[in-house]
């Protein structure tokens, strides 16, 4: 069983040299509640001491939202830009389709003038 996580994932044995006390029934004294208690602190004092001291971390991420915001406002501005050439040329080629109809309407389809014309 072992051999075979070994070949497939690369996992070796790390032997451990204590394992954690056991749970008891019987309860705990106040001393070892308040050295247990001490030991947190001390645990949660040493994590919070490593997050504040690496504040590169906030500058990256700072620099990431930066360019995040600035890449949604291009978009937006890009976007109402195509949104306008689009309008435009769409108006364009309704004006281009009236003028032809009119064209049309004026001439006859063989392109002789018709009664109303002439």
């Amino acid at each position: 069983f072992y051999s075979y996580f070994k070949d497939v994932d690369g996992i070796s044995i790390r032997l451990i040299d204590r394992v954690t006390i056991p749970p008891t029934s019987a309860p705990t004294t106040l001393e070892y509640y308040m050295s247990s208690v001490h030991s947190l602190n001390s645990i949660e004092g040493a994590s919070s001491g490593k997050r504040n001291s690496t504040p590169s971390r906030n500058i990256y991420l700072a620099a990431a939202l930066g360019i995040a915001v600035l890449w949604c406002m291009l978009t937006v501005v890009s976007l109402s830009h195509v949104r306008k050439a689009r309008n435009k040329m769409m108006n364009e080629s309704i004006l281009r389709a009236k003028r032809n109809d009119d064209k049309m309407a004026r001439h006859g389809q063989d392109g002789s003038l018709t009664h109303e014309d002439g």
